[in-house]
C-alpha cells in the first residue's frame, strides 16, 4: 500500500478538487502495534481482545513456546540417537562374541530387548514432539495470517471512506 498525500491518481475528479488531502498509512505503520492502537481509538471502540499491544505480547509468548518445542524436539532427537547407539553397541558386542541376534544368550537378549524398547520409546516421543512443534508453528502462521487480514481491513476501510469523502466533496462542489 502506498502513501498518497495529495489527491493525485486516486480518482479522476481529483483535478477538480485540488484541496483534498488523503492520509494513507503504509503497511509498516499499519502493522505497528503502537500506531494501530492510536488508529483503532479513532476507528473502533477499545476492545481489549483486539488490543495490538496485547496481540504482540501473545505473539511473543507463542514464539517462546515454539522455541521451547524446538528445544524439546532437539533433546528428544539426542535421546533417540543415544538409544540407537546403545542398541547398536549391544549388537556389535554380540557379533564380536560370534552370536547372531536370532540366537543370543539370555543376558544379551535382555540387553538387546531393553535397548530396542528404549529406542522405540525414544522414537515415539520424538515423533510426538515433532508434531507438537509443527502445531506451534502452524498456530503462529495462523495468527500471522489473521493479523495480516486484520491489518488489510483497516486500510480498506480508510481508503473506502477517503474515496467516498472525496466523491461527496466533488459532487457537492461541482456547479449544477
Amino acid at each position: 500500500m502506498s502513501s498518497c498525500t495529495s489527491g493525485e491518481g486516486v480518482a479522476s475528479n481529483s483535478r477538480q478538487t485540488p484541496n483534498i488531502r488523503l492520509h494513507i498509512h503504509p503497511s509498516g505503520l499499519i502493522k505497528s502495534p503502537i500506531v494501530n492502537k492510536l488508529m483503532r481509538r479513532k476507528l473502533t471502540s477499545s476492545d481489549p481482545n483486539q488490543d495490538r499491544l496485547a496481540a504482540e505480547e501473545y505473539k511473543a509468548k507463542r514464539l517462546i513456546s515454539l522455541a521451547r518445542a524446538r528445544r524439546l524436539r532437539v533433546a528428544a532427537e539426542e535421546r533417540h540417537g543415544l538409544s540407537e547407539l546403545q542398541e547398536f553397541r549391544v549388537l556389535i558386542n554380540a557379533a564380536k562374541e560370534g552370536a547372531e541376534f536370532t540366537s543370543l544368550d539370555p543376558q544379551t537378549a535382555i540387553d538387546l530387548a531393553r535397548a530396542a524398547r528404549d529406542t522405540l520409546a525414544a522414537e515415539e516421543k520424538l515423533e510426538q514432539l515433532k508434531v507438537a512443534e509443527c502445531e506451534e508453528q502452524l498456530a503462529i502462521l495462523r495468527d500471522s495470517l489473521r493479523q495480516l487480514m486484520h491489518a488489510f481491513r483497516i486500510p480498506t476501510f480508510k481508503l473506502t471512506g477517503s474515496l467516498l469523502y472525496s466523491m461527496i466533496i466533488a459532487f457537492v462542489s461541482t456547479p449544477q
